[in-house]
């Protein structure tokens, strides 16, 4: 296994993406990292996966996995927290115990909050008019990109009423909404049931 791996190491670390250390970027980099590691045959070092006994053949391969890792963080992460906990295993090389440090770091209740506080924030701000650029398509789909983005940063998908909600005072001064707005309200009260986001969208 351990020659089986120091062949296949020539996989190149282009296939995982730099990290500039922003907390906004944790999430999708955390997403990409695992899946490339699982190409690599590496995803025990980034899960909990138990660490194979001294002495054996698989921890020989283990630390190999590890130190490779290791290598890797030092070249795609290129600032922030992330790269002062990279300088921090130079000596050991422990790549395993850095990721750990990431998630630790990077999903601490503080800052999920800041970067939960800024799209919130930016989704407030958003408004519809007659004048938006590339008109109201367009709206609707930097709308969604910034949901989709801070689903991506926040590994979690904001609630279908919430987005009801900011959508909804958008485009409330967008006179053309007013009637389809009507409508939607007279259908949800003959139903019983609240306007689900996607059904806005439409």
């Amino acid at each position: 296994d351990v020659q089986l791996f120091h062949k296949s190491i020539v996989k190149s670390n282009a296939d995982f993406p730099d990290f500039n250390g922003h907390a906004s970027k944790w999430n999708i980099t955390k997403q990409n990292y695992k899946a490339v590691a699982a190409n690599h045959g590496i995803s025990r070092i980034l899960d909990d996966s138990p660490v194979p006994p001294l002495g054996s053949r698989d921890r020989e391969l283990f630390d190999l996995q590890n130190r490779y890792f290791y290598n890797i963080l030092k070249v795609k992460v290129k600032a922030g927290k992330a790269k002062v906990i990279v300088n921090q295993h130079a000596i050991d090389l422990d790549g395993r115990r850095a990721w750990r440090k990431f998630i630790d770091y990077y999903e601490q209740k503080g800052i999920v909050s800041l970067n939960k506080a800024h799209f919130f924030e930016k989704l407030s701000s958003m408004r519809l008019s007659v004048n938006y650029r590339g008109g109201p398509n367009k709206f609707l789909t930097d709308f969604e990109t910034v949901l989709t983005d801070m689903g991506n940063t926040l590994g979690e998908d904001m609630a279908d009423s919430d987005k009801v909600g900011f959508l909804t005072t958008a485009i409330a001064d967008y006179q053309p909404f007013k009637s389809i707005k009507a409508s939607l309200d007279t259908n949800a009260f003959m139903t019983k049931s609240d306007i689900p986001f996607d059904g806005i969208l439409s």
